[in-house]
């Protein structure tokens, strides 16, 4: 079906002025035209609301992003099947940053050169904005999030089985992908009213079409313990809608690709100007959970810096940052370099961890890349998995060292029985 002028309308204010009331309207033009499905399946709870908190949705629509930018800088380069070589690291690396002791993005190869990194961008809401269906609302407000990548893009064909549902099989034989149990990224839904999905395929696409849809909550008809659905629009043929980037000029720098705008989502203590890598901003809060995955991203828009409203600022995971200093002895005085375990339960191996520590001469150092509570990180594929209390050093007899110290211990080379 073709879209009418007021969806066109619709549409381009929810991208231009991405706010609630945008979404709103753009989703009572659509209801009057076009038909709905399901997200995933009725029973939603468990796999939505997987996160509990709104910078872990956040953190997996960014995981997708890097996912989608890898594999489509194999595909790029000619590389049609995944196999174990490609880890996220190694993949990383031979794409998209050579040296394995930096965080860029600066692919040499000219096949890949138009597969941008990945990029963030946050708009405050209305301060009188409210969610839909829900009684409590978070009293720090609430904040539109654009999460943008340059990556594979998706088919419209394979929107419904992939974006558009949970536990999705698609990552399972792309290695060099960090998620593989297909709902991360749909845990974002939690923290949100509606979500806009933009996409156009990097490889064998339709000149001019991008495929597209939103999703939005109704209220469950049946009585059940659940009170809200998460539904999207769908075409005659159950599908989602397409749409000329000729009607859409503003689109067509961020195609190929995937955007993924999130309307009304709790700012959750952490969404806030960013002056510094302190943990209530996006910088230090993303990349404690970017601890040392080896790629950047970009944030955009008022929130990415407090001297400019339309500013951009390069992010790239803590331990990254730690590196750029451990030069200096006056900030980092001692770097430990990488030791590598084996982990054996009852003669059985379960391959290698490895463990880095860094440790400051200044105390309040570690709070520029970690929660200083937890200063011991689980990372695997970079991502922080899991956090320690310093505890653990106190009772390692460094008593001395416990509020100087960083250690990560990174599972990456662990076996996934070991993982489980």
């Amino acid at each position: 079906m073709q879209l009418n002028a007021a969806i066109k309308d619709a549409l381009r204010a929810a991208i231009t002025q991405p706010l609630l009331e945008n979404s709103r309207a753009l989703e009572n033009s659509l209801a009057a035209a076009f038909g709905k499905r399901v997200f995933g399946r009725v029973n939603q709870k468990s796999s939505i609301e997987a996160a509990s908190e709104s910078d872990r949705g956040v953190t997996e629509r960014l995981a997708n992003a890097f996912d989608t930018s890898l594999t489509a800088g194999r595909l790029a380069a000619g590389i049609e099947r995944s196999d174990r070589t490609f880890t996220p690291r190694n993949a990383a690396q031979r794409f998209f940053c050579l040296n394995a002791d930096q965080c860029d993005w600066s692919p040499q190869d000219q096949r890949i050169q138009a597969i941008a990194k990945p990029i963030i961008e946050f708009w405050p809401e209305l301060p009188e904005s409210k969610h839909r269906f829900r009684k409590h609302n978070p009293s720090d407000g609430l904040v539109s999030v654009l999460v943008r990548d340059f990556g594979t893009g998706l088919s419209r064909q394979n929107m419904p089985e992939t974006i558009l549902t949970l536990n999705s099989e698609a990552k399972l034989q792309e290695f060099e992908a960090i998620g593989q149990f297909g709902h991360g990224g749909s845990s974002a839904l939690a923290f949100c009213e509606s979500c806009l999905i933009v996409t156009q395929p990097r490889f064998n696409s339709v000149p001019d079409e991008f495929y597209w849809t939103l999703i939005f909550p109704e209220r469950e008809q049946q009585q059940s313990k659940q009170d809200v659905v998460r539904k999207w629009f769908c075409d005659a043929d159950q599908l989602p809608l397409v749409g000329s980037v000729e009607d859409f000029p503003e689109l067509a720098p961020v195609f190929p690709g995937t955007s993924i705008w999130h309307f009304g989502y709790n700012r959750g203590g952490w969404i806030k100007r960013i002056a510094g890598p302190e943990q209530s901003n996006p910088w230090g809060r993303l990349t404690r959970l970017f601890f040392s995955y080896p790629l950047p991203f970009e944030i955009r828009g008022a929130f990415a810096r407090t001297d400019t409203e339309t500013g951009r600022r390069t992010i790239k995971g803590a331990s990254y940052r730690i590196l750029d200093q451990s030069a200096d002895p006056q900030v980092v005085e001692y770097r430990s370099g990488e030791k590598s375990e084996r982990l054996s339960v009852e003669g059985e191996s379960y391959g290698e961890f490895s463990v880095h520590v860094f440790v400051f001469r200044v105390t309040g150092a570690v709070n520029n890349y970690v929660d200083p509570r937890h200063p011991v990180l689980l990372t695997l594929n970079g991502q922080n998995h899991g956090e320690m209390t310093r505890t653990v050093l106190t009772n390692a007899n460094l008593p001395e060292l416990a509020s100087s110290t960083i250690v990560e211990v990174r599972l990456d080379r662990l076996e996934q029985e070991a993982l489980g």
